[in-house]
C-alpha cells in the first residue's frame, strides 16, 4: 500500500464548492495527524496539526502570490468549508502576528458521501510539482479528488455462492462522466477534459476508452483510475472485453504507450548496431597499431645485424636499447586500446535512454 492521506467525502454533499475549496481541503488533509479507523468505531473526525494560511499555500507549492490573491482565496475557502461543516476549527494560536489553526475534517457516518477517500501522496506530489500554473494546479487537484473519491478499494476478494472467486477490480474504477466530475466543483465538460489531460500527463490518473456491449460503434466511454492503480484498470478492461461486456475501442493513451514502446525498441536496436560497429573499429585500430610497431621492431632488428658483432660492449647496449623501445611500443598499444574504449563509451552515450517502457 502506497502512502496516502485521508480526505472527508462530506465536501461532496455541497453543490456550491469550487476548485479552490477542494484544493484547500486537500492541503488541510496533507497536514493530518495520524489516526486509526476500524469496524468497531467509525471515524467521525480527523484532526490536523496547527497550520496557517501560508502553510497551506506551501503545501500546495503555490509561489509568487502577487497581491496575496491566492492567500485570499485560501481564506475564503476556509470560511466556506467551516460554514458547510466540512471542517471545524478546533483551536487557534498566534506567533509573531501569524495565526495558526488546528482543524478537524468532519466525516459523515451516513448518506451517499459518508466516510473518507484517499489521496495517494506520490500522485499529489506529481500534481503540485508537475503543473506550474497555480490555477491549473488547483483545478487538477479538484479533478483528481473527484475521481479518487469514486474509487472503492476492497481489502480482500470474497467468494460467491458457487464458491468461485469474484473479481474486485471494479473497486478501482471511476465511471463518472466528465460532466459529473465537473459538477463537483462547478466546471464545464471542456475544461474538465483539459484538466484530465494534464493529470494523465503528470501520471496522477490513468484512463481507458471503452465501448459498451449493445451500444453504437461511435459511442465510447472514458473510465478512470488513480495512476497507482493503472494495472488494475488495464486488467479490468481486459476482463470485461474477455467476458463480452466491453468491445475494443480506440484509446489515445494506449496508442501513446505503444508508440513509446516502439521508439524504445528502435533506440535499443541503434545502440546494438553502434556497439558492434565501434567494437570493430576498436579491434581494427588495435591490430593496426600492433602491426605498425611490430614492423618498426623488426626493422630495428634487421639494422642490428649489420653492426659489428665483435664489438660485444656495443652489442649489449644496442640490445638493451632495442628491448626498451619494444616495451615502450607495447605500452603505447595498451594506452591506445584504452583510449579507443573510452571513445566507444562516449559515442554510445547519445544513444542511451532512461525512458521506461509503459505496460498496457
Amino acid at each position: 500500500m502506497k502512502p496516502y492521506y485521508s480526505i472527508t467525502n462530506t465536501i461532496f454533499n455541497n453543490k456550491d464548492m469550487n476548485e479552490w475549496d477542494y484544493a484547500t481541503l486537500v492541503a488541510i488533509a496533507f497536514n493530518n495527524l495520524p489516526f486509526v479507523s476500524n469496524a468497531e468505531s467509525k471515524t467521525t473526525e480527523i484532526e490536523t496539526s496547527y497550520v496557517s494560511t501560508e502553510t497551506l499555500l506551501d503545501t500546495l507549492k503555490i509561489e509568487n502570490d502577487n497581491r496575496n490573491r491566492n492567500r485570499d482565496k485560501i481564506n475564503e475557502s476556509l470560511k466556506k468549508l467551516a460554514k458547510a461543516s466540512v471542517v471545524k476549527v478546533v483551536d487557534v494560536k498566534e506567533i509573531a502576528k501569524r495565526k495558526y489553526f488546528k482543524f478537524s475534517q468532519e466525516v459523515s457516518t451516513k448518506g451517499a458521501n459518508q466516510g473518507f477517500s484517499s489521496i495517494t501522496a506520490e500522485e499529489f506530489e506529481k500534481i503540485v510539482f508537475g503543473i506550474e500554473k497555480a490555477t491549473d494546479k488547483v483545478k487538477a487537484l479538484a479533478c483528481y479528488v473527484s475521481i479518487a473519491h469514486r474509487v472503492f478499494r476492497a481489502t480482500k476478494t470474497e467468494k460467491d455462492a458457487n464458491f468461485n472467486w469474484s473479481s474486485n477490480l471494479s473497486n478501482y474504477i471511476c465511471w463518472d462522466t466528465l460532466e459529473t466530475i465537473g459538477k463537483n466543483y462547478n466546471t464545464g465538460r471542456k475544461a474538465v477534459a483539459k484538466t484530465v489531460e494534464m493529470l494523465i500527463e503528470v501520471e496522477a490518473i490513468a484512463s481507458k476508452k471503452v465501448k459498451l456491449k449493445g451500444k453504437s460503434n461511435k459511442e465510447e466511454k472514458l473510465i478512470f483510475a488513480k495512476f497507482s492503480d493503472k494495472d488494475e484498470l488495464y486488467a479490468y478492461v481486459a476482463e470485461q472485453i474477455a467476458s463480452g461486456e466491453y468491445l475494443k475501442a480506440n484509446d489515445k493513451v494506449a496508442k501513446a504507450e505503444v508508440i513509446e514502446v516502439t521508439e524504445i525498441a528502435v533506440v535499443e536496436e541503434v545502440v546494438e548496431v553502434a556497439e558492434e560497429q565501434l567494437q570493430t573499429v576498436v579491434t581494427y585500430n588495435a591490430d593496426e597499431v600492433v602491426r605498425k610497431h611490430t614492423k618498426q621492431v623488426e626493422k630495428k632488428e634487421d639494422n642490428q645485424k649489420v653492426i659489428n658483432i665483435n664489438d660485444d660492449e656495443r652489442m649489449k647496449k644496442l640490445e638493451a636499447l632495442a628491448s626498451f623501445k619494444n616495451v615502450k611500443n607495447v605500452k603505447n598499444v595498451d594506452e591506445k586500446e584504452e583510449e579507443s574504449k573510452a571513445d566507444a563509451f562516449d559515442l554510445l552515450a547519445e544513444y542511451r535512454t532512461d525512458k521506461k517502457t509503459a505496460t498496457v
